[in-house]
């Protein structure tokens, strides 16, 4: 962490055998070593937690990618003025039921896609998005399998073929469990 090559900093940032302590240093590193740094999971989640509220967008980016981010943090990010940041804490298999309820309203029809297609969902936001103005929305509800019996069936009706057939599909799985 204390080479002068920053080339050499930047390969120990995203290595995935370096260590909780080096990774603490390089996380307060230049920006290209942080923004390598705020993506690798052996980060520790106190760092992870400070680096949520850099200046720099990307490595919040960074952080809201990460497996390793603390849920208070993905919650923190879940509100971010940039897109891109909403849109990866979205996508993120940890992200708490509170920031993807945040997320299931944003402005970013991409940001609730993610949401839609996240299996931590709520189940109420699920159904709330199968009547997404926005039908790759809709579909991502339709492909969760966390997505409710009601939002399938009001999906069955979609205007969309390829979302109406995909709903109907599942919800003839669930029934046919239902009968046995």
């Amino acid at each position: 962490a204390g080479d002068t090559d920053i080339v050499v900093r930047m390969g120990l940032a995203a290595n995935l055998q370096t260590t909780t302590e080096v990774l603490a240093k390089l996380a307060e590193d230049i920006l290209p070593v942080r923004r390598r740094a705020a993506v690798n999971p052996n980060m520790s989640p106190p760092i992870l937690a400070t680096l949520a509220g850099d200046a720099d967008a990307q490595v919040r980016h960074g952080v809201a990618r990460n497996v390793s981010t603390p849920p208070p943090s993905l919650e923190k990010l879940a509100l971010d003025v940039v897109e891109a940041v909403r849109v990866v804490v979205a996508n993120n298999p940890n992200t708490p039921q509170g920031a993807l309820t945040i997320l299931a309203t944003d402005t970013s029809f991409v940001a609730r896609q993610k949401v839609a297609g996240n299996g931590n969902t709520p189940r109420l936001m699920l159904l709330r998005l199968a009547s997404d103005s926005v039908s790759v929305v809709r579909r991502a509800v339709s492909v969760n399998a966390s997505a409710p019996k009601k939002a399938l069936e009001k999906l069955s009706y979609d205007g969309e073929k390829d979302i109406r057939q995909v709903a109907r599909g599942r919800l003839a799985k669930i029934l046919q469990k239902e009968i046995e």
